[in-house]
């Protein structure tokens, strides 16, 4: 009888001291101090406040929670780090093993360092190349700068001016000139003459024209772009021309001779642009003289 009922008590102990240790854990839920976001996958360790030594480890699951279970009397620490945040530490007085201890969410603090201020500095590429056209910046033309916009196309690939003035585009005379998009009806060597470098923002080549363009611009477009209010007001341009004196007569009946000059007047305000030019133009070649002249 005796034996029965030790036999009963001691399971009865056993039975009781498994159930309190199945009820003696610590739980909680890790989350970022700014964001509440859960923390997955944190590195916990479970360390005795009076003697130091380590006790358990985990990591938390992938919502950040995490339980210690089987637990004693006595107080703990609970060391707490994850990649990018601080390291926490909980102090715990855990005594009484038969009430579980929900730390509920506790929140960890992102690390912060400060960084040296870093400059970035971006070079403009000068030429820009699309399916249709290349864009040349005028400021990379120094040589350029102080003259026409005659002086800048001299700088330009696939375009050639000659001595005379005359342009070329691939070889070709049949391309159209446009001022900030627009066509001009003043012939391309004078109205280049008239824009000064300094004033140009971009020049436009266009190699494939549309079919909005008229049969001018077969060859090609050369789109001036100017600066925003630069070429607004009065503006007043002049040229001489004189032949140098041949060398050899060849037993010509005149002397050749080439001399002429022009004057331009040009008014422009929003979207009026007024021009007006006078030129004269004497050659004597071989005998036969041709003189012209275009009245205002």
């Amino acid at each position: 009888m005796f034996k029965k009922i030790l036999l009963t008590v001691t399971l009865l102990y056993i039975v009781t001291s498994a159930f309190s240790q199945t009820n003696s854990f610590i739980k909680g839920k890790l989350v970022d101090s700014l964001t509440t976001e859960p923390l997955a996958f944190a590195t916990l360790r479970l360390e005795s406040k009076k003697q130091g030594n380590f006790i358990k480890g985990q990591l938390a699951d992938d919502k950040g929670s995490f339980q210690f279970v089987g637990l004693k009397d006595d107080k703990y620490v609970i060391k707490i780090e994850y990649v990018g945040y601080k390291t926490k530490y909980i102090e715990i007085s855990y005594d009484d093993i038969n009430s579980p201890l929900d730390l509920r969410a506790i929140q960890i603090v992102p690390q912060t360092q400060l960084l040296e201020s870093i400059t970035v500095t971006g070079i403009r590429p000068n030429v820009v190349t699309t399916l249709e056209k290349q864009i040349f910046k005028a400021e990379q033309f120094e040589v350029a700068k102080g003259g026409t916009a005659t002086d800048v196309l001299k700088n330009i690939p696939s375009i050639m001016v000659n001595a005379d003035g005359e342009i070329t585009m691939r070889g070709s005379k049949g391309f159209l000139i446009l001022i900030n998009g627009k066509p001009t009806q003043i012939e391309a060597s004078t109205i280049l003459s008239q824009i000064s470098a300094n004033s140009i923002e971009k020049i436009e080549m266009i190699t494939a024209p549309s079919a909005k363009y008229d049969a001018d611009g077969k060859a090609g477009i050369i789109n001036i772009v100017t600066k925003k209010g630069m070429n607004e007001g009065w503006s007043l341009t002049s040229n001489l021309q004189y032949g140098l004196p041949q060398i050899k007569e060849y037993d010509n009946a005149t002397t050749p001779k080439r001399y002429g000059a022009d004057i331009s007047v040009n008014y422009k305000k929003g979207d009026w642009d007024i021009t007006s030019s006078l030129n004269y133009l004497k050659m004597i070649l071989l005998g036969n003289e041709l003189a012209m002249q275009t009245p205002l």
